[in-house]
């Protein structure tokens, strides 16, 4: 849970320059639901209290205070001769507005002592945010993040430039960082209260100046970094401060919850120079046999990815050569080591030689009207131009076969085409096509024609693409694996539940990952009463399979 922080530190009759600080932005704001605790002036509790009431809001907790109590207060008045800013917006950017600005370190320090939600993390929202964050629904989404498990120790503030600036200004405004928000866990902001504290002392001292929050800030960054330890994210002022807070804060890594069980499987087929890496799990009523099967699809591949996310490829063409390999699995879901097999690639298509990736890349299994098949991404069945496409294929178990390939052109020209999610729409073969905007299409001759599109508000699914297929559940439901990532070396993946209802998400869980926020690919996915179980790969390699009772990741977060 997260404490929210907030002020409205103006008398009843005062005159605003703009509707950013109408008190009808403290009223929007608590009406959010979220956790929160407003600093108000003692001799004006009474009449911000009864705006609150006479606007039908279940009024916050509510803070009286005198500013000449405030350290902040007290370290910038004690100075009779500080000037401010000479670009400066005169008739807003006043000492009275100035110093306001930099009272909320102190507030959440203050909230932190008295702490009445019991919570270990606090986070700093000005009562403009719905002037500035005008989505609804980001209030909806922070709401969802005070249900996660947070991280236990970060601090992070919002920006508009993202590079440090070596001198800030003190005479025009650094929007380095935005101001107006920050979250943490409350000893790296007690921290960083008495980090303010002393620099800010000495800045007034030696600079005279009082300059905005947000340019002190960008000051300690450069000039402090060594105690301050902030993790800058890219805010700007709309809704992206809420929307874009880093995902490294809220992930969950099931490794540490002691009750996820990895089950390396050994003795897998080897196949000289290739690596297993990401396996696809179907679970198929054999009609012929009357018995449940469960057939597994490795992807092998000959290259190896280092953890700085550099590639070693077997020889200097750069080739990524890719084999599907099918696996029967017993009815504990391990591995019967007679039934491996590399599948036959007989799609009966065009071979581009020159394409850099060859085979069927990211093969997901699924059934339709009885009948087992494929969709995986390819280059050198498509037009050896280096675009990548979606094939469809027959998985012909029997014979250890992919067979009758048709290859989908997007609805759109595009570059590269991956991670389609077979599902069943309206009693349909479709694909989950884009996330962000959710798009279902059918195969349409030999195009993909959108069914069904609609906007996904949570600002997580702007990044979401596909892994798994998914797993039909009761009452039309079903569940699967969806992720996303961030650039780094090696990047970042971020895997979530999604759960659906007839083919429209409706919940999705916080997210996570499987031992380490690196390389970790899932594209097989089952479930049974009391358990997920995951299919992963690591660094594109080390096949695992990962099992995790139901209660471990809940999918309680609405989409809309």
């Amino acid at each position: 849970m997260i404490t929210f922080v907030t002020s409205y530190l103006f008398y009843e009759n005062h005159q605003h320059i703009s509707d950013e600080f109408s008190i009808e932005n403290l009223i929007a704001l608590c009406r959010s639901d979220l956790p929160l605790i407003v600093f108000v002036y003692d001799d004006c509790e009474y009449w911000i209290r009864q705006k609150l009431l006479d606007n039908h809001i279940e009024i916050p907790i509510l803070i009286p205070i005198q500013k000449t109590n405030l350290e902040i207060w007290r370290l910038i008045y004690k100075h009779d001769d500080i000037t401010l800013p000479q670009n400066r917006n005169h008739e807003k950017d006043t000492r009275e507005h100035l110093w306001k600005t930099h009272v909320a370190i102190e507030l959440v320090n203050m909230a932190i002592q008295q702490n009445p939600f019991d919570t270990r993390h606090f986070a700093w929202i000005h009562y403009s945010m719905p002037y500035i964050a005008r989505n609804p629904f980001m209030y909806r989404y922070l709401c969802d993040l005070c249900n996660m498990n947070l991280r236990e120790n970060f601090l992070i503030l919002p920006g508009c430039i993202n590079k440090a600036i070596e001198s800030p200004s003190r005479d025009d405004i650094c929007w380095r960082f935005s101001g107006g928000f920050l979250l943490g866990d409350s000893g790296s902001i007690s921290e960083f209260y008495d980090l303010y504290l002393r620099e800010f002392d000495r800045f007034l001292r030696t600079y005279r100046k009082l300059v905005w929050e947000v340019n002190f800030y960008a000051y300690l960054e450069g000039f402090c970094h060594d105690e301050w330890k902030v993790i800058w994210y890219p805010g700007n002022h709309d809704d992206s401060i809420i929307a874009e807070i880093p995902p490294e804060c809220f992930v969950r890594c099931l490794s540490d919850s002691g009750s996820a069980k990895l089950v390396e499987y050994a003795n897998m087929l080897e196949i000289p120079g290739f690596y297993p890496t990401s396996a696809s799990y179907l679970q198929y009523y054999d009609t012929a046999a009357e018995k449940t099967m469960h057939y597994l699809n490795i992807r092998y591949v000959n290259y190896w990815l280092y953890p700085n996310g550099y590639y070693r490829y077997p020889s200097t063409d750069h080739v990524i050569e890719n084999k599907n390999v099918l696996c029967e699995l017993d009815a504990d879901l391990m591995p019967i080591a007679s039934s491996y097999r590399i599948m036959e690639n007989a799609l009966d298509l065009p071979i581009f030689e020159e394409a850099y990736s060859r085979g069927l890349e990211d093969l997901r299994l699924y059934e339709i009207d009885g009948k087992i098949k494929c969709s995986a991404t390819n280059l050198n069945h498509v037009d050896g131009s280096g675009r990548s496409r979606i094939i469809v294929a027959d998985y012909c178990v029997d014979i250890g076969s992919i067979k009758n390939g048709v290859i989908v052109q997007p609805p759109c020209e595009t570059w590269c085409e991956k991670n389609w999610i077979p599902i069943v729409y309206q009693g349909e073969e479709c694909f989950v096509y884009k996330w962000s905007p959710f798009q279902i299409g059918k195969i349409d001759g030999s195009g993909l024609e959108i069914v069904c599109e609609m906007d996904l508000k949570c600002p997580l699914f702007r990044h979401v693409r596909g892994s798994s297929v998914f797993a039909h559940e009761d009452q039309g439901r079903c569940l699967g694996v969806v992720h996303f990532s961030e650039e780094g070396s090696p990047r970042k993946y971020y895997h979530m539940l999604i759960e659906m209802e007839e083919g429209i998400p409706i919940h999705y869980s916080q997210p996570f990952c499987f031992q380490t926020l690196s390389v970790e690919f899932c594209i097989g996915f089952a479930v049974d009463s009391s358990r997920y179980i995951f299919w992963i790969s690591r660094m594109d390699r080390d096949p695992a399979m990962v099992i995790v009772p139901r209660c471990e990741i809940l999918c309680n977060n609405n989409v809309y």
